[in-house]
C-alpha cells in the first residue's frame, strides 16, 4: 500500500490543475453557433453521464446538441455499439474505422485511431486498412469483415462471394450488428463532414468502450500525461498485467488503480498528441487521485 501511495505522489506532482468550462470546448468547432446556454436539461444529463463514465465532451456531440433528443439517441446508439456487442469489440473496431476511411471523415478517424491501439492493432496495421487486400497483417476473419464493410460503404452492393465468406465466419446477430455499425458510423461521418465538425486538438476521447469494468480512476488517467512524465510511467507500468485485455467491455481482468491508471497513461503516449491535454480530465483526475492516495 505505501508504494502505491508513493506511486500515485509521483504521478500527482507531475500533474498540473487547469481549470475549464464549457464555452472554452465550443470555439469555433463546426458551421453551427455554440450551444444555447443554459444547457437542455438533456444535454446536461448527458454530459454528466459521459464524464461519469470516462469520456470527455467532444464536439461532435458539442453540434449534434442543437437537436438534444437526437443527439440522445445517437448516443444510445453509440453506446450499444460500444458495450452490447456480441461481435468483439477489436472486430467492431475495424469496422469502424474502416468506415470512416472509406467516407472520408477526418473526424471519426481520429477520434477511433487511439481506440484501435486500444484494441491492440499495431500501427502497421492501422496504416494498411485501407489497403488491407495486399496486406498480410490481418487475420481471415478481420479479412472478411473487411470485404463485407468495403462493399456495403460503398454502395450497399454486397456480391455472393463475399457475403458467403463473411456468414461463414460470423453469425446471423453479429452480422446485423457490424451491419448497423457500419449504417451508423457512415451516416455519422457524413454528418462531420457536411457541418466541418473540427477535429480535437486537447486529447478529448469519447466514452472508451472498457468504461463500464474500469475503476474510477480510469477516467481521471485518460490524459494526465505529459512529455516530461514518461520516467513516472515507466515506473508505474511495472504493476500492470501483461496480458490485461482493456480492449473489451466484458473483460473479466479488473485492475488495481495503479495498474490502471498505467494502462491508461501508457494508451495516451502512444495515441495522442502530448502537448494537447484534455484540461477538463486533468483537473478531475487530480480530485480523484488525490482522494485514492489520502
Amino acid at each position: 500500500m505505501h508504494v502505491r501511495n508513493v506511486l500515485i505522489c509521483v504521478l500527482l506532482s507531475l500533474v498540473p490543475v487547469t481549470s475549464f468550462s464549457l464555452a472554452e470546448e465550443q470555439t469555433s468547432i463546426s458551421r453551427l453557433p455554440p450551444l444555447p446556454q443554459p444547457l437542455d436539461p438533456i444535454l446536461q444529463d448527458m454530459f454528466d453521464k459521459r464524464r461519469a463514465m470516462g469520456g470527455a465532451i467532444i464536439n461532435l456531440v458539442l453540434t449534434t446538441g442543437h437537436a438534444p433528443k437526437f443527439t440522445r439517441a445517437s448516443q444510445a446508439m453509440a453506446f450499444t455499439i460500444r458495450f452490447e456487442t456480441s461481435t468483439p469489440r477489436p472486430l467492431i473496431e475495424l469496422a469502424i474505422f474502416r468506415t470512416a476511411q472509406i467516407v472520408g471523415s477526418d473526424y471519426e478517424l481520429n477520434q477511433h485511431k487511439p481506440f484501435m491501439k486500444m484494441c491492440r492493432y499495431s500501427n502497421e496495421q492501422i496504416t494498411e486498412v485501407s489497403d488491407w487486400r495486399r496486406s498480410v497483417l490481418f487475420d481471415d476473419e478481420q479479412r472478411a469483415l473487411l470485404g463485407y464493410v468495403d462493399q456495403m460503404a460503398n454502395g450497399g452492393n454486397v456480391d455472393d462471394p463475399t457475403f458467403a465468406e463473411f456468414s461463414r465466419l460470423f453469425t446471423p446477430q453479429q452480422i446485423i450488428e457490424i451491419s448497423y455499425t457500419v449504417g451508423i458510423y457512415y451516416s455519422t461521418g457524413l454528418l462531420t463532414k457536411a457541418l466541418k465538425i473540427q477535429l480535437e486538438t486537447d486529447g478529448r476521447l469519447t466514452v472508451p468502450g472498457d468504461a463500464r469494468n474500469s475503476p474510477r480512476i480510469s477516467e481521471a488517467a485518460m490524459s494526465l500525461l505529459g512529455q516530461e512524465q514518461t520516467f513516472a510511467l515507466q515506473t508505474v507500468m511495472s504493476a500492470l498485467p501483461p496480458k490485461a485485455d482493456k480492449c473489451s467491455a466484458r473483460s473479466n481482468v479488473r485492475l488495481g488503480p495503479i495498474a490502471d491508471m498505467a494502462w491508461w497513461l501508457s494508451l495516451n503516449l502512444q495515441s495522442r498528441d502530448l502537448s494537447a491535454l484534455n484540461h477538463e480530465a486533468k483537473f478531475e483526475g487530480h480530485r480523484a487521485t488525490r482522494k485514492v492516495a489520502g
